[in-house]
């Protein structure tokens, strides 16, 4: 069956929803695609990987996505436990109207609620500037997609990103796991922190944030040596220890 498309019209803003073009899942696997960035692959390769979905087990072929999407918790699979109040902010300044929202970390997008319930995709549109909801705000880029900001200023964002990574493994406590006859599908969440310029990124190692502060370079390895004299070096993995070195290197702006 071929998915139905659904135009929806802001009511508050000639931008906000009238250019989201909205993919539905419909009965079956099958799923219809419209305005979602080239790199969402609704058929992801899982060549020689043997994994079992809706109770029948597949060896070594193309998969629709949306069946493994099937299978995974809601709350493994989305940021928020349920779809929140939020809006789009756009570039221009103007803003959407308010609908329950929420991030959906194995497509990498945001995904919103219609007046019937449905959900829907909102389209990668390069007019976005940031999503809003009441306690998070995830800055758009046309490149990388979404990023919820940890902390930022007008020129660079500290941001992080999660994923839903699909890996052939074994049982791996912690871990969401598709059981499959012989092997596993391993999904799992991982968290990524970026630094954010503009449509720049930069992974939050010590390098990303040399490369992110480039005229701070000397600034930067002086306190993070200060920082190990000290014995609190920074963890780069750590969100707080990550937003202290972020707010010093702000600083020397």
């Amino acid at each position: 069956m071929k998915a139905t498309l659904f135009l929806i019209l802001c009511l508050l803003s000639k931008e906000a929803f009238s250019q989201i073009a909205i993919a539905q899942t419909v009965s079956g696997s099958q799923t219809g695609y419209i305005g979602i960035p080239a790199q969402i692959n609704p058929s992801v390769a899982l060549n020689n990987y043997q994994y079992n979905l809706n109770a029948n087990s597949y060896l070594g072929e193309y998969r629709d996505i949306s069946e493994i999407n099937g299978v995974i918790p809601f709350s493994e699979k989305y940021s928020f436990k349920e779809f929140l109040d939020g809006n789009l902010i756009f570039k221009s300044g103007n803003k959407s109207q308010v609908v329950k929202m929420n991030y959906h970390q194995l497509y990498g997008e945001m995904q919103f609620l219609d007046k019937k319930g449905d959900t829907l995709f909102v389209a990668d549109n390069d007019s976005i500037a940031f999503v809003r909801f009441e306690k998070a705000l995830y800055l758009h880029t046309t490149g990388n997609g979404y990023f919820k900001i940890m902390s930022g200023n007008h020129y660079i964002k500290l941001c992080s990103q999660q994923k839903l990574e699909l890996n052939k493994g074994y049982n791996n406590p912690g871990n969401i796991t598709v059981h499959g006859p012989a092997d596993y599908l391993v999904i799992s969440s991982k968290e990524y922190f970026y630094l954010v310029d503009k449509e720049v990124k930069y992974e939050a190692n010590k390098a990303g944030f040399q490369k992110a502060f480039p005229k701070h370079k000397q600034q930067i390895k002086v306190y993070l040596k200060k920082m190990v004299r000290q014995r609190t070096p920074i963890k780069f993995y750590k969100e707080d220890d990550l937003v202290s070195l972020f707010k010093f290197c702000a600083s020397l702006l």
